[in-house]
């Protein structure tokens, strides 16, 4: 049955993807965290201070810039000092994926250093689920998936956890917050038992096209080189503090 559904809907929203390819948008989103102390040692005032300043750099707003095939994901904070009068910096981070081609650009930086990541996009085995609810005034569908997450220290051995997804088909795009993508409607809303990403405000216009700005600054790298250079300087880092 749950393949029936999966083909039926897919079967049904490629028709709808045909007569609108002019659809793009901009979609908030706010990212919120979930953890908690797991026992008493660990709810002290300097922890709890602790996980203040973490949650505060964790939940941000952002901004889904898109149009049919393409779309840029970066913080809301960001976006207006980028817009300030006679300002140049390029050094924010910001994600550009190209669901057509099934590629991404990342830009970001680590210990001062510009960066420009060029991989292949995830892709997310989606199974499509019965349940539905409204989001923003849109009614969106529910799927789930799993993804490895791997620790800061991109030494950690990865664990598989579960993502849930709603998304809408009455926007046509198979796009979403941060790396998600693959569903036959625009991700409004993410679930995980580390965080949430929920929609917090919506612009559609289904007659115009949109150029997406793709990131074009910093060293040509994979994602892969990427990592490896982030964990040998953080060993780095960790052994001079050793010694």
């Amino acid at each position: 049955m749950s393949k029936l559904l999966n083909y039926l809907l897919f079967a049904l929203i490629s028709i709808n993807f045909c007569h609108s390819q002019t659809v793009s948008g901009e979609i908030d989103y706010k990212v919120l965290t979930k953890y908690q102390p797991t026992n008493e040692k660990m709810n002290t005032p300097v922890l709890k201070m602790v996980m203040k300043t973490l949650k505060s750099n964790l939940e941000k707003e952002y901004r889904l810039e898109f149009n049919f095939t393409e779309s840029l994901y970066i913080e809301v904070e960001k976006l207006s000092s980028i817009d300030s009068p006679g300002n140049t910096s390029s050094g924010y981070e910001r994600l550009y994926k190209d669901i057509e081609n099934k590629i991404y650009r990342k830009q970001s930086e680590f210990l001062g250093k510009r960066f420009l990541i060029k991989d292949s996009l995830q892709k997310f085995n989606w199974q499509l689920q019965s349940e539905t609810k409204e989001i923003m005034g849109y009614t969106c569908r529910k799927a789930v998936t799993t993804q490895a997450i791997v620790g800061k220290d991109l030494v950690t051995k990865a664990e598989e956890i579960e993502i849930t997804g709603w998304f809408c088909i009455d926007i046509p795009i198979s796009n979403g917050p941060m790396d998600f993508w693959g569903l036959p409607g625009i991700i409004l809303e993410i679930n995980t038992e580390a965080y949430d990403i929920l929609c917090s405000s919506i612009n559609i216009n289904f007659d115009e096209e949109r150029l997406i700005k793709i990131p074009n600054k910093g060293e040509s790298i994979s994602q892969k080189e990427y990592d490896n250079t982030v964990k040998e300087k953080l060993e780095e880092i960790k052994s001079k503090f050793k010694s």
